[in-house]
């Protein structure tokens, strides 16, 4: 009790944890309760004499012609419920919880929600799920949430009206909002960079058009207009541009003098409207493609030459050959198949080696493998699978980094 210990000294099953996060027995949990609202009702009592006298100066306002209203609202002083309120409409509620959340300590958010709660509790909202009281780790974050969903409750029977008004008493318990988008300082700084960048577009695209109009053969030389005056080909536009030249104007270039009339381009707009001179009737313009590489050919003539080439290689390796397989054998059978053999010797692999050392290689592999060198015509030959016995692999030969790779 605040005025000592538990009257009744229980400590058994029946203690709860009650108001204010305390461990009470029903008794002392009741008690404490009357005690909050008797001092509530005082604090209404005196609020509703400061209303009436409030009433009277209102009423001596509206005498005198003054539009000041009357209120029976109570006043409350919560600075997170008075947050709530003011923000409520203006901020997404998400922005306006993890404000709280980060702000406010664990007393004021209790509290918040113990005064909310008695504010509505015999108005018929239905806000019974969000009353109960929480215990778990994440208390403070799921008694927020509560808040803010008794708050939704109340804003859609539209009982925000009859709430009493919640005030602050300490400024500095209200925090502010980093919301980016309501600082106006900011969203003016960013038009002002948007609109410099627009201009400096608009620029470049200007430099980019007057050189489009100038034509290629006029680049690098003078202009000379019947009036005898020479001009540069920028100065040209320039006067086309701002309607200087008139479109009976003509020019001549260069030592044919050739004459080129402006007669269709009455300013600058119409110059850029022109259609190319390479495009054709529906307006696409022809473009020439990458020349194709010609295929290289390979000699095939191999009677009466003067001198002799040198033909490419290719190198396969031969596994799983029966044990005892010679290198004679693959290279006459091959040869009987109208395949050229370069080389053909055993490949040994490091078992292999070691039983080779002892003489005792038909105990020790079942079978052997042999690399094989042919001219490339015959490559497809020697990967034809009809070509070999049945349970032979071959495979083009894999070189390891730098190995030299002799065919010979």
């Amino acid at each position: 009790m605040p005025t000592g210990p538990c009257p009744g000294g229980r400590n058994d099953g029946l203690v709860r944890v009650g108001e204010g996060d305390l461990l009470l027995c029903r008794d002392c949990d009741k008690e404490r309760h009357r005690l909050w609202l008797e001092s509530r009702n005082a604090v209404a009592a005196s609020n509703s004499v400061s209303e009436n006298t409030s009433s009277t100066t209102s009423e001596t306002a509206l005498s005198s012609g003054e539009g000041i209203s009357t209120s029976k609202r109570a006043v409350e002083v919560n600075e997170l419920l008075c947050f709530l309120n003011s923000k409520f409409h203006n901020h997404p509620l998400s922005l306006i919880k993890k404000s709280m959340i980060d702000f406010y300590r664990e007393d004021e958010v209790f509290t918040a929600k113990q005064i909310l709660v008695q504010a509505v509790r015999d108005k018929g909202l239905p806000i019974q799920q969000y009353t109960k009281k929480r215990i778990s780790d994440h208390k403070i974050k799921t008694t927020l949430d509560d808040i803010a969903n008794i708050w939704s409750v109340i804003d859609e029977n539209n009982f925000i009206e009859r709430l009493p008004i919640f005030c602050a008493a300490d400024l500095s318990r209200i925090p502010v909002l980093t919301d980016e988008l309501s600082d106006i300082a900011l969203i003016r700084k960013t038009v002002v960079d948007l609109e410099s960048q627009v201009h400096a577009l608009a620029d470049s695209m200007a430099t980019l058009n007057v050189s489009a109009v100038l034509p290629s053969t006029c680049k690098s030389s003078n202009i000379q207009t019947d009036a005898g005056h020479d001009v540069t080909p920028v100065e040209m536009v320039a006067n086309t541009i701002d309607g200087s030249v008139s479109e009976s104007t003509s020019v001549t270039q260069g030592p044919q003098q050739a004459t080129t009339e402006v007669t269709d381009a009455s300013n600058y707009a119409d110059a850029v409207r022109r259609p190319a001179e390479n495009t054709d009737n529906e307006g696409y313009q022809s473009v020439q493609g990458k020349k194709r590489r010609q295929k290289s050919i390979v000699g095939n003539n191999s009677h009466g030459n003067q001198f002799q080439g040198v033909a490419r290689k290719s190198v396969f390796c031969v596994n799983r050959l029966e044990a005892g397989t010679t290198v004679e054998a693959v290279t006459e059978y091959l040869s009987s198949q109208n395949i050229d053999v370069s080389s053909c010797f055993l490949v040994h692999s490091g078992s292999q080696k070691a039983a080779s050392m002892d003489h005792d290689t038909s105990h020790t592999s079942k079978f052997i493998a042999m690399r094989l060198c042919v001219l490339h015509k015959d490559g497809k030959k020697v990967l034809d699978p009809e070509l070999w016995p049945v349970g032979v692999t071959v495979r083009p030969w894999i070189f390891k980094s730098g190995e030299r790779r002799s065919n010979s």
